[in-house]
């Protein structure tokens, strides 16, 4: 696994790759297809908070595959509470999308 960070008073990005090698238990076996990532950017703007974290990559477990590309994007007022956010993509061909 590797990553990154970087930030200010008003943003944050952390970046973050899962590299599956041979991972083995009871006979199967996971590797990265090539990799699972995940990206996260978070903001702020006076009261508001906006949050984006994209999913991306795959992986193989046995002779099957998994794809993995979601995005979620939330934001929240911190005086009022207040919040709204969606979830979009798919993993393993599975529909991920709603709100929240």
């Amino acid at each position: 696994m590797n990553g990154s960070y970087t930030g200010t008073a008003t943003s944050a990005s952390v970046t973050i790759v899962e590299t599956i090698k041979s991972c083995a238990d009871n006979g199967l076996t996971m590797n990265g297809n090539p990799n699972v990532s995940v990206s996260d950017i978070l903001t702020t703007s006076g009261n508001i908070i906006t949050d984006v974290m994209t999913m991306n990559g795959g992986f193989t477990v046995g002779s099957n595959s998994c794809s993995i590309n979601v995005t979620i994007s939330a934001t929240v007022n911190d005086v009022t509470y207040a919040e709204s956010g969606t979830m979009s993509g798919s993993v393993c061909g599975v529909s991920v999308n709603g709100t929240l």
